[in-house]
């Protein structure tokens, strides 16, 4: 939306060294109990974290045990949530800026019309996260942590490498960096992400075509179910916003996974072999990923990050009839075809597409077996 706005955005993509080995036990316990947990989860938690013992074993031989006195146990499911609670308060030692925490990758980044001034803001925050990282005993890696700015290419003509310094120290301005398994790139046009999938999906796809003589129909098909169309959709409702062309890449490798199934010559037709297989189109399988997604938020009661994403009519200033669907949502007017193709845009708009009763089933499961078995009606064989 920003973009659409005519805004640039930096964005500081922070690296911390170690982060999970270097959480000090007592200022987490500490932050615990600041959170509101009892004094009795608060000892549970300090019995779990504190006591451990490590030992290293090199040909048979065992060293003397170290008791760790910081880090939490990596691999467990409380791990990661008990990181997001010791950098959870990050955000608060901020100014104008704002971050986006996921386990250890965390980034900090603000918007405006003036390069300057997020610069200036930028280069604000980088001291007090300094700060907040001293305090919490933890330490920036400053040769990984990047800094990009986003923009139109309009807006981003022009405009030279910027010299961005924390503690002394310079970051470096990158064009592309891969965040959470996506590859964003300066425009968020995601077309070096879908390029770099295409490639790995076509590499998949051989393998498939090599073993296809060993195995049967079935078992084709599953394995492009299993290593090639996983890939695929991973976060696919981020980077529908790519141009047609880039995403016509994509739904080539699929056709082409139709023929080896099927062993089809090139001149048959491809919806008719997706229809044989059940497989749906991937613009299909990015709508109903959103469609999915969608519900999530809206039925999050507003806990869900993308909650202000999705407005009720009726909260947008619309008078709702006793006849109008109380669960359309806001679309918001865009400028721009970027702006258009957005989640901001496209999630709500998709969702009101939706037929009435889809939309006022509030379990999840319940959601998606409807939203399944109205697919099943317009693709034949589809897996309900």
């Amino acid at each position: 939306m920003n973009m659409d706005n005519g805004l640039l955005t930096g964005v500081v993509l922070l690296d911390l060294k170690k982060a999970f080995d270097t959480v000090d036990h007592n200022v987490l316990l500490k932050k615990l109990s600041k959170y509101g947990i009892g004094d009795r989860a608060v000892s549970w938690f300090a019995s779990y974290l504190k006591g451990r013992v490590q030992y290293t074993k090199v040909n048979g031989c065992l060293s003397k045990g170290r008791l760790i006195r910081c880090g939490v146990p990596q691999g467990s499911i409380l791990g990661p949530m008990l990181f997001l609670l010791y950098v959870n308060d990050l955000a608060e030692y901020l100014g104008g800026c704002k971050t986006s925490l996921f386990a250890d990758d965390t980034t900090v980044y603000c918007s405006s019309n003036s390069l300057v001034e997020i610069v200036l803001s930028l280069r604000l925050e980088a001291s007090n996260i300094i700060q907040w990282l001293r305090a919490n005993r933890l330490t920036l890696n400053v040769t990984k942590t990047k800094f990009m700015v986003l923009g139109t290419r309009q807006k981003l003509r022009g405009i030279e490498d910027i010299s961005l310094q924390v503690d002394g120290e310079t970051i470096e301005q990158v064009h592309h960096f891969k965040y959470l398994g996506l590859m964003l790139d300066d425009t968020l046009n995601f077309e070096e992400h879908i390029d770099i999938l295409y490639r790995k999906t076509c590499a998949k796809l051989g393998a498939i075509k090599k073993a296809r003589a060993c195995v049967n129909q079935q078992t084709a098909l599953t394995l492009y179910r299993s290593i090639v169309l996983p890939h695929i959709d991973y976060v696919d409702v981020a980077y529908m916003v790519a141009t047609k062309e880039s995403l016509k890449k994509l739904q080539l490798v699929q056709n082409v996974a139709c023929r080896v199934i099927l062993r089809a010559d090139n001149r048959d037709s491809t919806s008719e072999m997706h229809k044989e297989l059940g497989l749906l189109d991937l613009e299909t399988r990015r709508n109903m990923h959103l469609s999915f997604t969608s519900h999530k938020v809206i039925y999050s009661n507003g806990k869900n990050s993308l909650s202000k994403l999705y407005k009720p009519t009726c909260e947008a200033g619309r008078r709702i009839t006793r006849r109008g669907n109380k669960k359309n949502m806001e679309v918001p007017r865009m400028r721009t075809s970027k702006g258009r193709a957005c989640i901001a845009y496209r999630g709500p708009y998709n969702w009101n597409s939706l037929r009435n009763e889809l939309k006022v089933i509030e379990e999840y499961k319940a959601f998606r077996r409807g939203y399944s078995a109205e697919l099943a009606g317009k693709f034949e064989n589809h897996p309900t």
